[in-house]
């Protein structure tokens, strides 16, 4: 049990951002910590499965040196800045990444086409200028 409870108000203000979240002080590092308790289903034997809670880490709340932070405005707006599922943050980037993805490819068919051209332009030199006698040999 932990020693320390989150304030009413900033429970209420997470949980309207997302219902899954919960805060808790970790004794170890002395900060509080942010998780998203996800409700999964454990197959047990055959059919059977055991719902269970996993809590998934979101958030080690701290200041910009390190140092203790309470639990504040602060903390919601930096879950709002990290919250990639509803703001489809992954989308986007996932949509600039192929973009890159993409340009460096043409760039590099580009490339590799310049470069077989020149290969293939040496190489035509280099044949003709062998005489045919030396290919008859």
């Amino acid at each position: 049990m932990s020693l320390y409870t989150p304030d009413r108000g900033f429970v209420r203000r997470m949980k309207a951002m997302d219902s899954q979240l919960t805060a808790r002080w970790n004794r170890g590092i002395e900060r509080w910590q942010i998780f998203r308790v996800v409700r999964r289903s454990k197959p047990v034997c055959g059919n059977i499965s055991m719902m269970y809670d996993s809590p998934l880490h979101v958030l080690t709340v701290r200041g910009d040196d390190g140092s203790f932070m309470p639990l504040d405005f602060r903390t919601i707006t930096r879950l709002h800045e990290i919250d990639s599922w509803r703001l489809n943050r992954y989308a986007k980037t996932g949509a600039e990444l192929e973009a890159i993805a993409e340009a460096i490819e043409a760039k590099g068919d580009k490339d590799r086409d310049y470069e077989l051209d020149e290969l293939t332009g040496e190489m035509a030199d280099a044949t003709s200028r062998v005489k045919k006698t030396e290919w008859e040999r």
